[in-house]
Order: structure tokens, then C-alpha cells, then sequence
């Protein structure tokens, strides 16, 4: 995978101690293509990405997960902390969820200027981390998304339930087998 500057290699090939593979592993042409045309700076296993977090366990898998962006995102849009009202075992919306979003659409654009910056910082953080890693608040954050030009008290409340699951469920994440 690429991004900007960044290259992350995925590979099955066992390296020795100076990060070469067997003899005729394509990894090591691969290394020796890339190296011949830029500066690399090989920093071993990968440890994050972006924000995503890789964790390696002992049976082969590889979790990917984002307990440090979700921290950093629940300080900066909950300095006080999480809502105590959300539980570990809650759905990261609200029961009123349906009707606030009907409520925000059905309102004029520009009824609450004050939160639509806001609304869309949070809602943008909520995307990244559904998108990467927290596939389990992808359908809050979608319904959160109509109504971006029409936040409203009660979404940015919305907003702050998905923010407290999120804080209360920091270990989730996606796992992949060796298999």
C-alpha cells in the first residue's frame, strides 16, 4: 500500500537480520528495484499507519485498530470524557436516532450555523474511523452524513453517543487469520 511518501509492504517472505529474504524471493528484487530508484528507510514490522494500530498475536493473526485516534478524538470533541449513560454492550446510537435525523432534515439549512463546523469535524473523525477500522459505526456515521448542512442540538448529541461507545469499546477492531 501507498500513500504520499509512505510504503507498506505485505509480505510472506521470512527476512534474516538484515531485512533480506531467501535467495530469488521476489521481495528481495522488489527491495532492490525500489532502493536502486529512491531513498528507503525500512522501519521493520509495522506498527501503525495513519492512525490504524497493527497488534500481532501469537496464533499468526494481525488486529488492526485505532485506540490512540479514538482517544485523541474523544478528548478533543469530549474534554469532560464520555457520556456515562452509554454502556460497554450498547448500540452507538441513540433509540431516537430515526427521529432526529427526520427532525434535522425537515428543518430550513442555516437553522443552526453554530454547529455546522463542529457537526462536520466530528462526523469526519466518526468516518476515518469507520472507514479504517470500526466498521461497527458505519451506520450511525452514514446517517449522520445527511444531515451535515442540518446538525442540530440533538445530533451533535448523537454524535457524542457514538464518540462514548467508541471510548468504552477502544479494543475493538478487525482481526485477520493467518489462514
Amino acid at each position: 500500500g501507498i500513500y504520499v511518501d509512505n510504503l507498506q509492504i505485505v509480505h510472506s517472505a521470512k527476512l534474516d537480520a538484515k531485512g533480506r529474504g531467501p535467495d530469488g524471493c521476489a521481495y528481495n528484487e522488489f527491495m532492490d528495484a525500489v532502493q536502486n530508484r529512491w531513498k528507503v528507510t525500512d522501519e521493520g514490522p509495522m506498527e501503525d499507519l495513519l492512525g490504524i494500530e497493527v497488534e500481532y498475536n501469537s496464533d499468526g493473526s494481525i488486529k488492526l485498530h485505532q485506540r490512540a485516534y479514538i482517544r485523541k478524538v474523544v478528548e478533543r470533541f469530549m474534554p469532560d470524557g464520555p457520556g456515562n449513560r452509554v454502556q460497554k454492550n450498547s448500540v452507538p446510537f441513540s433509540k431516537d436516532l430515526r427521529q432526529n435525523l427526520l427532525d434535522a432534515l425537515s428543518q430550513p439549512v442555516g437553522s443552526h450555523p453554530e454547529l455546522v463546523q463542529p457537526f462536520q469535524q466530528v462526523v469526519g473523525c466518526l468516518m476515518y474511523a469507520a472507514t479504517s477500522s470500526r466498521p461497527d459505526v458505519a451506520y450511525v456515521t452514514h446517517q449522520l452524513c445527511k444531515c451535515l448542512q442540518k446538525p442540530t442540538p440533538a445530533l451533535m448529541e448523537e454524535t457524542r453517543h457514538v464518540l462514548s461507545y467508541l471510548a468504552r469499546s477502544t479494543s475493538v477492531g478487525l482481526t485477520f487469520s493467518a489462514k
